[in-house]
């Protein structure tokens, strides 16, 4: 997943509300060298590179589409290497893979209990493509079966930063603050959550200061339609 869905807090409570998260990722039934592809597959972060991954879960998925059993792992793959994908900068193709997961989890229930990770991860890859509606679509998306799933109060924690990112893409600084104070409360010791509330809050100061001093612009006089010889 991508580095934001995959932080420690992350797969924290992934293991305290998903406790089969571990037996599924990893079903009994994988030959050695389905073993050898899966590792390199389900890596997250720089190592191994981008487009190593790429090829490792991309035969896998050739494994899946030939009818083979493990098709938990089938689906997993798709978002494994979407992640890749977008780690690459590829990300049309990482739209995509993202699309086949979502499609595939709901429709067979292999791996569903994660779906709300997808949701965010796609949510990023629009963001990137600077599709802001849909990818507000998406966190929307993936607070929904966050709710469903958890018995938490505050279901929205995991969405705030990025609903945050969305606005500041929009450049809507007042809101993409406001996602972000909310979300340093949560996690006051995040450094990354601080650069980004005070970028912008940097650009919202510019931005009033750049509006106080324009200029009004005059009304022009609306044109005569029938104008003297």
């Amino acid at each position: 997943m991508l580095k934001s869905i995959a932080a420690a807090a992350t797969m924290l409570l992934a293991a305290l509300l998903l406790p089969a998260y571990g037996e599924e990722r990893r079903p009994a039934h994988m030959g050695l060298a389905w073993k050898a592809d899966w590792n390199i597959c389900d890596v997250q972060g720089a190592q191994p590179a981008p487009l190593v991954r790429i090829q490792a879960c991309t035969r896998i998925i050739a494994l899946g589409e030939a009818g083979n059993p493990n098709q938990t792992v089938y689906g997993f793959a798709f978002s494994d290497r979407a992640s890749a994908y977008y780690d690459a900068g590829l990300y049309s193709k990482a739209l995509a893979d993202f699309d086949k997961s979502i499609d595939y989890r709901s429709a067979t229930h292999a791996g569903e209990s994660l779906l709300s990770f997808v949701y965010l991860a796609r949510a990023r890859c629009f963001l990137k493509m600077g599709q802001f509606e849909k990818a507000a679509q998406d966190v929307d998306a993936s607070a929904e079966r966050w709710r469903a799933r958890s018995s938490l109060e505050d279901t929205d924690d995991w969405q705030r930063e990025l609903r945050g990112d969305i606005a500041y893409a929009r450049g809507d600084y007042a809101n993409a603050i406001r996602y972000y104070d909310s979300e340093s409360q949560s996690h006051p010791d995040q450094q990354e959550l601080a650069r980004k509330r005070d970028a912008a809050r940097e650009l919202a100061s510019r931005k009033a200061t750049t509006e106080d001093a324009s200029p009004a612009i005059p009304k022009m006089a609306k044109p005569s339609t029938n104008p003297k010889p």
